[in-house]
């Protein structure tokens, strides 16, 4: 997300923001999509040395001066479930779950809504998923609509929604991520 809203990771990160270093006001890059706290490759290590005591509340934390200035907080992250993931289930409100229409990605949310629990159990009991959103997805597929069954079926076991629009499988979708536009800029017209 970071390269494709034409933020720069050179500077102050969500890494900093994290450990503390640096306020989450001060890593606000301003794009033409939004203000963004940019990624770094950094945050692949996140477990190794966020260890101490309060971890999970970091992001919270470190939101909280900032979430009366935007109507929304997005926060993108990895599809792992380490203390990343942790820490973004415990700041935000709800979750709306991105899932390739593959078997895996579907096996995938299953496993996440099991990370879920003890994170409304212990850090943040409001949390809720607002619904499952299917990505790659190919209308004139079988196995597209196939899985779009199952993801049906398992946002049912979830007490939550299968978002009726989906993001397709598309060309367009690749080369807007590469020209760093969003894809209403780079292909208006697509549907």
């Amino acid at each position: 997300m970071t390269y494709t809203a034409g933020a720069k990771a050179d500077g102050a990160t969500a890494l900093g923001v994290l450990t503390g270093e640096i306020r989450a006001g001060d890593a606000i890059q301003k794009t033409g999509s939004g203000g963004i706290i940019p990624a770094s490759k950094a945050l692949a290590g996140a477990d190794a040395f966020i260890t101490d005591t309060g971890k999970e509340y970091r992001l919270k934390e470190a939101l909280e001066p900032i979430r009366g200035e935007y109507d929304y907080i997005i926060i993108d992250t990895p599809p792992a479930l380490g203390i990343l993931t942790i820490n973004a289930l415990t700041a935000c409100d709800s979750v709306i779950i991105p899932a390739q229409a593959d078997i895996y990605s579907l096996q995938g949310i299953e496993q996440l809504a099991e990370t879920m629990k003890p994170v409304k159990k212990y850090t943040n009991p409001d949390l809720t998923i607002e619904g499952i959103l299917l990505t790659r997805y190919s209308p004139r597929s079988v196995l597209s609509r196939e899985v779009a069954e199952l993801a049906q079926q398992i946002a049912g076991k979830l007490g939550t929604k299968l978002f009726r629009a989906t993001i397709r499988e598309a060309v367009a979708v690749k080369e807007a991520q590469i020209s760093q536009q969003s894809l209403y800029s780079y292909a208006p017209k697509l549907k």
